[in-house]
């Protein structure tokens, strides 16, 4: 899997990766590293900070991973869902400097 990831890295395009120093991660190559960690995206809880998020590639699937687990585990509550939600809201970050 490594191989995979880092061989879509290397075909990012260069011109516009020097142009404007922007690369932006492929959705499979997104996929492939959420995988590796699938328990934590479905941890309300757990945090995510991605640093460069010009897409937010990472961020959108962390978030609906997030919300998925809430109605599973809340569903039934509409209090307890909104909050969870919140709260899975809270600890998905991202920053476009």
């Amino acid at each position: 899997m490594f191989a995979m990831i880092l061989a879509l890295v290397l075909s990012a395009p260069k011109k516009r990766a020097a142009d404007h120093g922007e690369v932006f991660t492929p959705a499979l190559m997104v996929g492939a590293m959420l995988v590796l960690v699938k328990g934590e995206t479905e941890r309300i809880d757990a945090r995510f900070l991605e640093p460069a998020c010009g897409s937010r590639n990472f961020l959108v699937p962390v978030l609906q991973r997030k919300l998925a687990s809430v109605e599973v585990k809340f569903g039934k509550s509409d209090f307890k869902k909104r909050h969870y939600a919140l709260l899975g809201r809270c600890t998905a970050t991202g920053s476009n400097f």
